[in-house]
């Protein structure tokens, strides 16, 4: 599990843009040679505590990537 991604964040603001690509590296790496399965979740402004929050993280990772 990665988190506190910001590409998948997908930012708009440049200087966050430039160190989402930075991170492009070791993602690639991690989902090539370093792990069977990955699950990619994007840093977000707000710990995503509680039953809640987290059902909510859960769907939207589940929408992401179908």
């Amino acid at each position: 599990m990665l988190n506190q991604s910001l590409t998948a964040a997908t930012p708009t603001d440049p200087l966050l843009v430039a160190r989402a690509a930075s991170e492009h590296r070791y993602l690639t790496e991690v989902a090539t040679t370093l792990a069977e399965r990955m699950v990619v979740l994007p840093r977000v402004t707000e710990a995503p505590t509680g039953a809640a929050r987290l059902r909510g993280l859960v769907a939207e990772t589940v929408t992401a990537t179908r």
